[in-house]
């Protein structure tokens, strides 16, 4: 696992050399379709592209997405790679079957590998916590309007 995690590491912060504009047009054009066409989605898809706003202090509107990335070209997202990597802070969960030496030999590679400042911790996102009654492992996010026949309920679990 660790070397997996160097690896990938390394093969990520290759990009900033390499010359990826032909991926860059690709993937732009994709994402300005799905952003385009996320309003035509299923209610339950809509409502489950909502959670983040329930998890998280932010959310981004799909519509706002589209507009910043139709102003983005190669140039810009190029020059952007100047800030990848210099400063952050990463989180490691590990489940299942991996010792703990394992697991922390595999975090304190990639703390080197990248060699990043750590960001502080009020400049991080906010996570809204929850608190769930005994036994419960899922959160309902309400209908708003209970009465519209496209309202659907998300549960996350």
């Amino acid at each position: 696992l660790p070397v997996f995690v160097v690896e990938t590491i390394n093969r990520i912060k290759a990009m900033k050399t390499a010359d990826i504009k032909d991926i860059f047009e690709q993937k732009k054009e994709a994402m300005l379709q799905e952003y385009k066409n996320f309003y035509l989605n299923q209610t339950f898809r809509l409502a489950w592209g909502q959670v983040a706003y329930h998890l998280q202090g932010v959310d981004h509107e799909r519509k706002v997405l589209r507009e910043l990335l139709q102003k983005t070209d190669y140039a810009a997202f190029k020059s952007s790679f100047e800030q990848w990597f210099t400063s952050g802070r990463m989180i490691w969960g590990f489940f299942g079957n991996i010792s703990v030496a394992s697991a922390i030999e595999t975090a304190t590679l990639a703390r080197e590998v990248l060699n990043i400042n750590p960001t502080k911790r009020e400049n991080l996102l906010d996570f809204r916590i929850v608190s769930l009654p005994h036994g419960e492992q899922r959160l309902d996010f309400e209908v708003e309007d209970q009465k519209n026949e496209n309202s659907c309920l998300v549960s996350y679990f």
